[in-house]
């Protein structure tokens, strides 16, 4: 082979190692990114699942203090209930207050509110119902004849959970109160229909 032959044939190879260089290249780059991209999706992926994690940590934290804070509220009640202590409502709203040597009892702006509540519910206006008793329960959380009467409202305006909700305070709070019996049944109907 002469040596114009040898020039051409380098040159030859040259230009091949040129293109697979070229392909190799263009080929790594889509390679890469492909890559890159299956990388973003599983960071992405771990993020989210990052994300859910402690969104459920703090749910469980809310939870946890949420607990904390009956388990307090039941220390209390149970240090009272040893000395004979105790402060209840009536289904009507009447305050009565039980210390050693004496029962107190108190009527007060409840008596007007459970009034009005009776009146708002025979006229049927579910809306101002719900006010006035999620005012009062505002104010006076352990009366739960409003608790009732919210209940009953919304039942009426096909809200059923929160029916149920509120019925079941009432259940769960006033276990062997002859007032509040029919709340039993109350809240099992609202549970067939839920």
């Amino acid at each position: 082979m002469s040596l114009e032959s040898w020039l051409q044939f380098s040159k030859g190879i040259s230009y091949v190692g040129l293109f697979l260089v070229f392909v190799s290249t263009v080929a790594t780059s889509i390679l890469s990114a492909k890559v890159d991209k299956i990388k973003d999706k599983r960071i992405d992926t771990l993020v989210q699942g990052n994300n859910e994690f402690l969104r459920k940590i703090n749910i469980y934290q809310d939870d946890l203090k949420k607990k904390e804070q009956e388990i307090e509220d039941l220390q209390t009640a149970a240090k009272k209930a040893q000395r004979g202590i105790s402060s209840t409502y009536d289904y009507k709203g009447t305050k009565r207050d039980i210390k050693p040597g004496g029962i107190t009892a108190t009527v007060g702006d409840e008596l007007a509110v459970f009034q009005k509540m009776q009146q708002l519910e025979k006229e049927r206006r579910w809306r101002d119902l719900v006010n006035v008793c999620t005012e009062q329960i505002q104010k006076t959380p352990t009366w739960y004849t409003p608790y009732l009467f919210r209940g009953i409202a919304y039942a009426n305006i096909a809200e059923l959970d929160k029916a149920i909700q509120d019925i079941n305070v009432v259940v769960k709070n006033t276990p062997g109160d002859p007032e509040y019996a029919h709340a039993i049944d109350l809240l099992r109907q609202l549970q067939k229909k839920g």
